[in-house]
């Protein structure tokens, strides 16, 4: 019977049972892709997921996959648009998604926070970044 069922609509269902269940599930999410080892397309390459996680329960509220040659970027607004938007929820994610289309996504269409991780992966951010913060100290 389950592999009957629409994974998407499934895991939709799941997602938005748990955000009934404890609204602040969603509080606190963390976005990672993942390559399923031993997985693999009819392109003979293996299947990649991204996934929205919350960080108290640690359960997984929606995933899907990455389109084939592609990567996370432009997975993460569709996989945040499976959830409930809450104001002021923070999603967590690894540099890659440092990039002002997925930032003002989360704070100006999704309503939350964000907070990137911030490597060299954008000419010249990281240099701003550290003379910013050199030049102010974030509050107590």
């Amino acid at each position: 019977m389950l592999n009957h069922l629409d994974p998407a609509a499934f895991a939709a269902i799941v997602g938005g049972w748990f955000g009934e269940q404890d609204p602040t599930v969603l509080a606190r999410l963390s976005v990672d892709g993942k390559m399923l080892r031993g997985s693999r397309r009819s392109d003979g390459q293996p299947l990649q997921l991204l996934s929205a996680v919350s960080h108290r329960l640690r359960l997984t509220l929606a995933q899907l996959p990455i389109a084939a040659k592609s990567d996370e970027i432009p997975a993460l607004q569709p996989l945040l648009r499976q959830l409930p938007a809450r104001p002021g929820a923070l999603v967590t994610a690894a540099a890659m998604h440092c990039q002002q289309a997925s930032a003002r996504f989360i704070t100006q269409e999704w309503g939350g926070d964000y907070l990137f991780g911030l490597k060299g992966n954008q000419s010249g951010i990281r240099e701003r970044a550290e003379r910013l913060l050199a030049q102010e100290a974030f509050p107590p």
